[in-house]
Order: C-alpha cells, then sequence, then structure tokens
C-alpha cells in the first residue's frame, strides 16, 4: 500500500468517526451504550489524527516503521467502509426526537424507545462499537510501531541533549580558561615577544646564517641539550640570527617529543624589557600557554598571590620556572642582548643554576662581549660562537643580493649600478647595521629619479663607521628639521616613558619658533602620521606594543630608536646628550608639556572622549612637573608653569587628567582608584578643582610655591573640598598636601609663611600607610626606602608635635605609631586616654600574652600594642 492511499483510508475513517460523534454526542448522558460508543470513537478518532500528523512528517519515521503502519492502515479500510455505510444509513433515518421530547420518553419507557427506534437500538449501537473495536484493534500494531520509533527518536534526542550538554560544558571550560588566561596575563604583564621577533625577521633573508643555522654546534645543541653563547659587535646582527635560531628551531622541533620553547627580546628602547621579573614573566607565560603542567603551577602561584592581588617576587618566579624544568620535557630558551639588562649578574646566576638542575634544558643567548660578562662568558659552561667579520660579510652579501632582487625602489636601478652597489655594501667589514641603513638611503624616492652618476658619487661617499652614517643623515636635513628631529629625539630618549606616534604627532604640533611662547595648535599636526618617521630616517622606528590593562583606544605603536647603536650615538655616556645634555632635553620636554596644556584654557566645551582626540594631554598632565624638576626649573618652563597654575580651564583639565592624589607613596585612594578605572573609555570632569598654590604644592614645584607666598595673594590656609565624600586622611589645604606629599621643605615653608597646622595633620599624615596586617607581622629587614620613610615620617611628627596642639587621644596616630615601632608616641597616647581595644581591632592585630618586666601594670591590648611596635621597628630608627 503506498503512501497516498493510506492517507486517503484515514481521512475517510476521521471523516466517519467526526459524523459518528456528532450524531451521538449529544445523546451520550441518556445510556452507558451510548456514552461507550462516543467514548470509542473518540479514541479512534484521535489515533487517526496523530497517525495522519506522524505520517505527514517527512523523514521523521524509518521507512520500515513505515511499511508496518501503511499494512495496519489498510486493514482498517473495509471496516470503515462498513461504518461510513451504517453512518450514512443511520442520518437517512429521520430524527426520532428532540432533546425535551427524548428525555421526557426515557423517563417514561426507554427501552420501548430503543426497540422502536432504529437508530438507537441495542444491536445496532453493539455492531457500531464491534467496528469501532476491531479498527482499534487493526490500528494497534501501528501504534506499536510508532511507540518504538517515538522510543528510539526520544533515545536519539536525548542523547542529542547530552552531546550539546558536553558541548555547553566545554564552553564553559573554554570560557573560564579565556576568563584565567586573561587574568594570568594583566597578572604577569608580559611584554609581547612576538613584536621583537617579527621586526628582526623581516631583516633576515634565506641563507643568510648558514654558517650558524646549518653548522654542528648548532645542530648538536639543537638535538641535546646545552648553552649556546652568541657574541660579537654592536650592530653586526645578533638580533636577527637569535630571530633566525627560533624560526628555525619552532620549525624543527618535533611535538612527540614533548618539547617548550620561549624566548625574550631584551631592548634598549623598552625598560619592561630589562629586568630579571620581566625575563621570567614573559618567559613563564609563553611556557605555561604550551603545557598544562606549567599553566597548573602559574594558576596556584596566582592564587596564592591572591588571585593577582600582588606581582609574583623574582624567587617565586625562579622557583617556578626551576619546576618547569624538572617535568621533563625538552626546553628551548633564547635570550637575545643580556648586555641590555639591567640585573646582568642575577640573570646569569639564575641561568647557570637552571642549568646544574636540569638535564632538558637548551639556552641561547646573544649579547656584545661586556664587560660584566665576560667571566660568565669564559666560565666554560657555555658554547661561545663569534661573530665573524668574514661570515657575517657573506650574511650582508646575500642580504643586499635579495633587497636588490625584491625591492620595488632597488629594482629602478640599472644592472651595472647594481653591481657596484653589491660590490660597495659588501665589504661592509662585518657591520650589518651598516650596509642596511646605506640600502636605506638608497630607496630614497629622490635618488632614484636621478643619474647614475650621483648615485656613484654617493657610493663613493659613503661613511664607514655606524657614527658616521649617524651624522649624515641629520646633516644631510636643513635647519627646520633638524630643530624637528632634535626634539623628537629628545622625546625619544628622555620621556618618562615611551610616547604612541600620535602623542608625538600632537607633541612636535607646536611651532618653537613662536616668540609669544604660543599653545600647541591641532592645525600644525602632519597629515600622514608616518611622516614623523622622515624626520630622522633610519634612527626611529616603531614597536607596535599593547600594554596590559590598557584601554584599547590607546593601542597605538610606540615610536622608539631603532637601534642600540643610535643611542650610544645620541648618548656617548650615562649623563650626556649629544644636543645640549639631559637638562636642556627634560627642559625642551617639559615646555612641550606646558604649551600643549596652555592650549586647553581656549576650549569652553570639553568633551568625554578629549583624551581620544588629543592624544598627547594624559602623558603631558601627569608628567610635566616630573621634567621641570629634572630641567633644574628652567626659567622658560618655570614661566609656564606660573601661566598654568594662574589659568582656570588649563588647570582644571590638568589637575583632573593627572589625579595627583590618586597617586603617590604608599596605598592607592579607594575613591580616586575606582575613578581612575571607570574613566577608561570616557572621561567626566569635575565641576571642583583645588588652587593654583594647591596644585603646586601637589606638584611639589617650590619655586612655583614660593611665587605664590611672594605675591600674598591667595590665603595660605584657604580649604579646598573638592572632592565628595572627602575624608579626614585627604588633604584639603595647601600644607596638608605637602605633608600628604611628604615634602619637609615646602611643607615648613608654608608653616613660616603663615599656614596653620590644623587638627587634621597627622590623619593626612598617615593617608598612605602600608596595610596594618602586613606591616605587623613582617619579621624582615626594612628597606633602604622604607628607613627614608621612617626618617622622613619622624621630621614631620616632630615638628608637628612641637609647633601644633597634638590630639593623643587619635586612634589613627596611635594605629600609625604601632605600625613604624613608635615607642614613645604609643605611650604618651596610651597615657592620655586613646583607645588600644579600638586600635588592635582597627589594625587586625593578633593578640599576643607576653607580659614584659616594667609593663606588668598595662592592659592586655596595651601590651599588644607595644610588642607589635617593638618587632615593627626593624631599621632602629628612632
Amino acid at each position: 500500500m503506498d503512501l497516498g492511499t493510506a492517507v486517503g483510508v484515514i481521512s475517510l475513517g476521521i471523516q466517519v468517526l467526526e459524523g459518528i460523534v456528532d450524531y451521538y454526542g449529544a445523546y451520550k448522558d441518556y445510556g452507558d451504550d451510548i456514552a461507550s460508543l462516543c467514548t470509542s470513537s473518540v479514541a479512534l478518532l484521535q489515533t487517526l489524527q496523530y497517525l495522519q500528523v506522524q505520517l505527514d512528517r517527512k523523514g521523521s519515521t524509518p521507512d520500515d516503521f513505515r511499511a508496518h503502519i501503511l499494512a495496519s492502515v489498510y486493514q482498517c479500510n473495509d471496516g470503515l467502509q462498513r461504518l461510513r455505510k451504517r453512518l450514512d444509513k443511520i442520518k437517512a433515518e429521520p430524527v426520532p426526537l428532540d432533546g425535551n421530547i427524548l428525555k421526557s420518553i426515557q423517563r417514561q419507557a426507554t427501552n420501548q424507545l430503543r426497540k422502536a427506534t432504529y437508530p438507537f437500538k441495542c444491536s445496532t449501537l453493539a455492531k457500531l462499537r464491534e467496528t469501532v473495536q476491531d479498527l482499534r484493534d487493526n490500528l494497534s500494531l501501528a501504534l506499536q510501531a510508532l511507540d518504538l520509533n517515538m522510543a528510539g527518536q526520544n533515545t536519539r534526542t536525548l542523547a542529542k541533549i547530552d552531546l550539546r550538554v558536553d558541548e555547553v560544558i566545554d564552553r564553559l571550560d573554554a570560557l573560564n580558561n579565556c576568563i584565567l588566561d586573561d587574568a594570568l596575563k594583566r597578572w604577569l604583564s608580559p611584554m609581547n615577544p612576538d613584536t621583537y621577533l617579527q621586526a628582526n625577521l623581516k631583516q633576515w633573508s634565506p641563507q643568510s646564517g648558514d654558517w650558524l643555522l646549518q653548522g654542528k654546534a648548532f645542530e648538536n645543541w639543537r638535538q641535546a641539550s646545552g648553552s649556546i653563547w652568541l657574541t660579537g659587535l654592536p650592530g653586526c646582527g645578533k638580533s636577527v640570527m637569535c630571530a633566525a635560531a627560533i624560526a628555525l628551531t619552532q620549525q624543527r622541533r618535533m611535538a612527540p617529543r614533548n618539547t617548550l620553547l620561549a624566548y625574550h627580546f631584551h631592548s634598549f628602547s623598552d625598560a619592561e624589557t630589562w629586568t630579571l621579573g620581566a625575563v621570567l614573566r614573559n618567559i613563564l607565560h609563553q611556557l605555561a600557554s604550551q603545557s598544562d603542567s606549567v599553566c597548573n603551577d602559574l594558576t596556584t602561584l596566582f592564587k596564592t598571590c591572591g588571585s593577582g592581588s600582588r606581582r609574583p617576587t623574582d624567587g617565586e618566579l625562579a622557583g617556578l620556572l626551576k619546576a618547569t624544568l624538572s617535568y621533563g620535557a625538552e626546553t628551548y630558551i633564547f635570550l637575545d642582548a643580556l648586555d641590555e639588562s639591567d640585573e646582568k649578574f642575577e640573570l646569569v646566576e639564575l641561568l647557570e643554576s637552571l642549568q646544574s638542575q636540569s638535564q632538558n634544558l637548551h639556552l641561547f643567548l646573544t649579547s656584545r662581549r661586556h664587560v660584566a660578562l665576560i667571566d660568565a662568558i669564559e666560565s666554560g659552561k657555555y658554547y661561545e660562537i663569534s661573530m665573524e667579520r668574514g661570515a657575517v660579510n657573506q650574511d650582508i652579501e646575500r642580504y643586499v643580493q635579495h633587497q636588490l632582487l625584491f625591492d620595488s625602489n632597488l629594482r629602478k636601478f640599472s644592472s651595472a649600478l647594481q653591481v657596484k652597489i653589491q660590490a660597495r655594501l659588501s665589504s661592509a667589514n662585518g657591520m650589518f647595521r651598516w650596509a642596511a641603513l646605506q640600502l636605506q638611503g638608497l630607496k630614497n624616492p629622490r635618488l632614484t629619479r636621478m643619474g647614475d652618476h650621483i648615485i656613484e658619487r654617493q657610493l663613493d661617499n659613503l661613511p664607514k663607521t655606524l657614527e658616521g652614517t649617524y651624522d649624515r643623515i641629520l646633516n644631510e636635513l636643513d635647519d627646520f628639521e633638524r630643530r624637528e628631529a632634535q626634539r623628537l629625539l629628545a622625546l625619544i630618549c628622555f620621556s618618562r616613558r615611551p610616547l604612541t606616534l600620535p602623542e608625538v604627532v600632537d607633541a612636535l604640533a607646536i611651532d618653537f619658533e613662536d616668540p609669544d611662547q604660543g599653545p600647541f595648535d591641532p592645525s600644525y599636526r602632519v597629515k600622514d602620521p608616518m611622516a614623523v618617521l622622515d624626520y630622522c630616517p633610519g634612527l626611529i622606528t616603531l614597536m607596535h606594543k599593547r600594554r596590559a590593562n590598557a584601554p584599547r583606544w590607546r593601542d597605538n605603536p610606540v615610536i622608539a630608536l631603532a637601534h642600540f647603536s643610535v643611542d650610544q650615538y645620541l648618548r656617548p655616556k650615562p649623563n650626556e646628550w649629544r644636543f645640549g645634555g639631559p637638562t636642556a632635553a627634560h627642559a625642551l620636554i617639559a615646555r612641550t608639556c606646558l604649551r600643549y596644556l596652555l592650549y586647553f584654557d581656549s576650549l569652553d566645551n570639553y568633551s568625554k572622549t578629549i583624551m581620544r582626540e588629543y592624544s598627547f594631554l594624559y602623558f603631558a598632565a601627569r608628567n610635566f612637573s616630573y621634567h621641570l624638576k629634572l630641567s633644574g626649573y628652567d626659567e622658560k618652563a618655570i614661566g609656564l608653569a606660573w601661566r598654568l597654575v594662574n589659568t582656570e580651564k588649563a588647570l582644571r583639565t590638568c589637575y583632573q587628567v593627572c589625579r595627583p592624589l590618586a597617586r603617590g607613596p604608599g596605598l592607592i585612594h579607594t575613591s580616586d582608584f575606582v575613578k581612575r578605572r571607570k574613566r577608561k573609555q570616557g572621561f567626566t570632569f569635575s565641576s571642583n578643582t583645588p588652587g593654583g598654590i594647591f596644585c603646586a604644592v601637589i606638584w611639589e614645584l617650590q619655586p612655583l610655591v614660593e611665587k605664590f607666598i611672594e605675591a600674598r595673594d591667595t590665603s595660605l590656609n584657604e580649604g579646598f573640598a573638592f572632592e565628595t565624600g572627602q575624608d579626614a586622611s585627604m588633604p584639603s589645604t595647601a600644607i596638608e598636601a605637602a605633608a600628604y606629599v611628604r615634602n619637609f621643605d615646602i611643607f615648613v615653608m608654608l608653616h613660616e609663611a603663615g599656614a596653620q597646622i590644623g587638627k587634621s595633620m597627622l590623619c593626612v599624615l598617615n593617608a598612605h600607610e602600608q596595610d596594618h596586617q602586613f606591616a605587623t607581622t613582617s619579621t624582615s629587614f626594612s628597606s633602604p626606602a622604607e628607613d627614608q620613610e621612617k626618617r622622613t615620617r619622624n621630621l614631620f611628627l616632630d615638628y608637628i608635635i612641637a609647633n601644633s596642639k597634638v590630639d593623643w587621644t587619635s586612634s589613627n596616630l596611635l594605629s600609625s605609631a604601632v605600625i613604624h615601632g613608635e615607642i614613645d608616641i604609643i605611650k604618651q597616647c596610651l597615657e592620655n586616654g586613646a583607645d588600644p581595644h579600638l586600635t588592635r581591632k582597627a589594625t587586625s592585630l593578633s593578640w599576643i600574652t607576653l607580659v614584659e618586666e616594667g609593663e606588668d601594670e598595662l592592659a592586655r591590648d596595651e601590651i599588644s600594642l607595644l610588642d607589635m611596635a617593638r618587632r615593627n621597628n626593624h631599621s632602629g630608627v628612632e
């Protein structure tokens, strides 16, 4: 039986049964036999309707089940035809009575009525019930087939649900891992080593370095544990060779061998790469991404450090790295430019310790033969490979040949001229960077349009050294370009932190030839930011480097010196600067920041995206005072700073971008910290800003404070309620601000000029105490910085006690004295009624039952405070 015939049979059955139900349904309450017929008919009708729905669903029922259903339906055809004929006969008879008459007859003679009326005869009803029951029996096989099919479908559905649940669990696990990875990355704040790797690989050409990479020493090192130290002169291409060695090792390492690989590039232009901690964080972050065991250990350390609430120490990281090497995986670690590290000795000591403890460590190091590293290089623990001039010259020759073949600008030269270029640059005397710089100069579009004789003359007059090359680059600039280049190089070399390209563009949009010291002018911005690189071609470069926790709108490339030799050229000695000395460079930066800030006094409206519209604003506001101090308070810069603190709009902008009270020694003030965190993507200005003298004190600009005192235009005791909900520990006057920033000279100067020491002064002085519980449980000796902090605090305390009325009942003063181990102040506070129990509870001090001689009369809390104070006074500073 085909599907169409079965559908027709089912449709006939539905039609017939609906007719029976409609006919007898009105009388089902007047006898069990009628009610039974209606019930059976309804059940059969529902069965047929269910079968109709299932057959209409394409693909929902397998073929074998469908065949059973069709056969069962076909068996019902004859019964349904008989039922249809009976229904037609029943409908042809006249309706015996309406309902009301039927009720009356039923009450009188129900049996006689059934005998007399055909549709309601017992025999008629019995035959109908019998036919309906036969049809239901015939369809039972179809229902069983459907039940089996539904059971199978349910099983498959449950399997799909299980699969989807597993997928959801996997996705949740992956999401949790992503969240944890992000937390670990923020905690470690590793640099992006791939930036340096790719930058160096761009300078590598095929077959360059074969003398090393295809050599027996390198192949043995790759196959068995050991250490290679590659040495050479500055500019000979050590970093390029290191990058090539990393790329080759990554390509050839075998996954089944359970190998790990990590690398770190020290960069003279990036202070974040100089320390031992930076090396360890970077290496461990890479290893954790390749090994679950390392990741688990790192996660454990993360939780030990309060889930990232504090940074791990170098010792903790070193211990974790040693544990990593004990897992047995072949571990390859590449460290480039060790001579540029600030902690060379500590790093070499760690490497030697790792070598002695691991049989699976492969170390690859590069550096100059720096005086601080010679002993380690010659210790016999490393296989030294020196970059000989002959081998490097071969690499240079290949590099030059590759550039001449594939660079679009160099291909424009005639074949004869290309041969001369190849011959001239191949004799680079082992200086890879020298050859690269000469090629970069030849790519100048101006030269490619000139005749061969002019280029040949330039080739004959090439400088012989890197220093000569740098001189030539700067000397070829005109006077304006040279001044801009010097300003740009000063910004790169002496700025407090590396500057992004948009920041540099804004910093250069100031006309320093303006005799009126005019502010920043947005119309002076270069149209193409990349044009900034043309100010110092070959001396500067861009580094794409994402700072941890930085908002994405600040994710811009950082401008930096192109090579370590450039830094040596510009700063031959630590305190020297080729263009006038470090003081002059800081003065130039300070004047640039201040002139930029003064521009905002001309703005009437401020956008929430102000720091995106004015890229240099954040750096200028936060760092102008730093560079002003290092300039030796340059006269022109002081004049600009005086203009700033006497403006309204510019000072307001500077202060609220800078947020000086949100940083400083010790703890960060919570309210300001939260505001700064919420200011990632937008900026909201407060209506209240402190005055000029307050800001001058907070920025510790003593010459400006002296000017305010001399001018006597501002009350020294004027209060500034500029923070909503400000507590007593935050400064509200200029002299309190001096105590807050721990500047004793300005504090005394203001007091002698008439500023009053208020009752809340001690609260302000204690605003930046270290965590109480940590301080009271520490048993280590204090650092020199902590000793200096105690001495400064004692200066303030002695001066305040001698020159003002002290509230000895203050729990703030008592708890601070406990932290600093100031026994005399504790005793004086207790003698004057300070509550020791409140102080102990507030500082989370543990109970100590020790009763010391001579102090038996003190209460238990008082003994605890004194004992804690003695234990906290590590330095012996009284």
